[in-house]
């Protein structure tokens, strides 16, 4: 919607007469406001030849004609002026600025569109288009940042120290006897002690 808005604001505009008198250039737009734009977006100006009074001027912006208010409506030749959403959260939000603010209304795309100044005889003096610059890519937050695992320094020397240990293990298993081995060796001797005692007395009885 916005965008056939914007098509229909340029296709506008670009049929409208167009003052060869005014010299009005934009100097600035806040057009995205951390905190909500509702009320805070403006657009600065700097004009090099003065205007009678620029509350019979329209601010042209989504193919509509807003009106200009203000106390006086006269602006010098070389002076700088804003347009803004609302003056007294244009004064909150800029202390500093002391210059000439008028009152408009404004609903400015945070994406970026085109805006124009008509005078009382309906004539273009100004059309601006913005577009927002990219924005950068949000950093991760503290739950999906990674978290490196500490790895503890390697000793010259352990791992074949290690293997060294490993193989004194095994060659001790295989050396000392198991309770079931032992067991089987003391059977299998008393059966020969049996055997042989058994086959002596088979001699002596045979004498």
């Amino acid at each position: 919607m916005k965008n056939a808005l914007l098509i229909a604001a340029l296709l506008f505009t670009a049929a409208l007469p167009w003052s060869a008198a005014a010299s009005i250039v934009v100097v600035d737009v806040m057009f995205d406001v951390a905190g909500g734009d509702i009320g805070r977006e403006w657009v600065e100006f700097k004009t090099d030849t003065p205007i009678a009074d620029i509350r019979t001027w329209r601010f042209l912006e989504g193919g509509v004609r807003h009106k200009i208010a203000g106390e006086q409506g006269a602006v010098p030749a070389g002076s700088i002026f804003v347009l803004a959403a609302d003056i007294a959260s244009f004064r909150t939000d800029n202390p500093e600025y002391s210059g000439l603010v008028f009152d408009t209304a404004m609903s400015l795309s945070n994406s970026g569109e085109s805006f124009s100044l008509i005078d009382e005889k309906g004539v273009g003096v100004l059309t601006h288009t913005y577009v927002a610059p990219p924005k950068p890519v949000a950093q991760k937050t503290a739950s999906e940042k990674v978290v490196a695992q500490k790895v503890e320094p390697r000793v010259l020397g352990a791992k074949t120290n290690e293997l060294e240990e490993r193989s004194r293990q095994v060659a001790a298993a295989i050396e000392a006897p198991s309770p079931e081995w032992a067991w089987f060796s003391f059977g299998f001797l008393a059966l020969v002690v049996l055997a042989g005692f058994s086959a002596l007395v088979f001699i002596q009885l045979k004498k």
